[in-house]
């Protein structure tokens, strides 16, 4: 096949040293924003919202329009707390006011030193569980996530070194 370039464009970009904006691609600020059993004392259902990253305003102060950002879930419980996802909620909803999307993904062990392997309850029916629970709030901020991984299992849900080895 011939590939026809009749109706080709020429484009001519001035040099600039200040920050292009590249809609939901290019760098990213990584966000923690989302822990269950986080709550101040008092905080009901629904929010507010306890956590003003400041790396929320520095990726739009930098033109950044994509976030990763990180949920870590409750592994002893089938139920996530209801304050718990009116937080998501209204995190979700921040995103929205600050003009970013997100990668977002849930996870129950944040490993690091002391904590080389997971050390987080949770089995795949629980998983499961939460999953159903999530679901609605991803659904009502479909259009702030850029993507969700598939996390939940393992170190920072990447898939390895879970105490149960469910990876």
């Amino acid at each position: 096949a011939t590939l026809k370039s009749d109706n080709r464009t020429a484009k001519t970009y001035r040099t600039t040293t200040a920050s292009v904006m590249n809609p939901e691609r290019g760098f990213r600020a990584q966000l923690v924003n989302y822990r269950h059993g986080a709550f101040p004392p008092g905080v009901p259902a629904g929010g507010p919202f306890p956590w003003d990253d400041p790396r929320l305003q520095h990726a739009t102060d930098h033109n950044m329009t994509v976030v990763q950002t990180y949920c870590y879930l409750d592994s002893e419980s089938d139920q996530l707390d209801p304050r718990f996802l009116g937080m998501l909620d209204a995190g979700f909803e921040r995103h929205r006011r600050a003009g970013v999307k997100s990668l977002f993904r849930f996870a129950y062990d944040s490993c690091g030193p002391g904590h080389e392997s997971g050390t987080g309850n949770y089995t795949t029916e629980r998983v499961l569980k939460h999953i159903e629970q999530l679901t609605p709030a991803i659904r009502r901020n479909a259009d702030v996530i850029s993507a969700v991984y598939v996390g939940f299992f393992g170190c920072w849900g990447e898939w390895h070194d879970s105490k149960l080895r469910l990876e």
